[in-house]
């Protein structure tokens, strides 16, 4: 997990720069609750990839590295933990 986002009373957590991935398609999800979402964080990125299983894919994953580039002072790095 890249962060973490805590959307308090004070709103301090609006200012991040956030990417939000949502299946619009999925039914476990309610949609408004995403849109609800997005609609409280100022600097968001909404990606639509449709269906569950487009969020756990290797399309998923090109595009959060593509969104991490875009952020200033942020680059990719390799996982240094070992898989197990």
């Amino acid at each position: 997990m890249l962060c973490t986002i805590f959307l308090s009373s004070d709103q301090t957590c609006r200012q991040c720069p956030v990417l939000i991935v949502c299946a619009t398609k999925d039914t476990f999800h309610r949609h408004s609750d995403i849109q609800y979402i997005a609609s409280n964080i100022k600097q968001n990125v909404l990606l639509d990839l449709e269906i569950h299983e487009r969020t756990h894919s290797r399309e998923f994953v090109s595009s959060l590295r593509d969104y991490i580039s875009t952020l200033p002072d942020f680059a990719v790095q390799p996982s240094t933990k070992s898989e197990a």
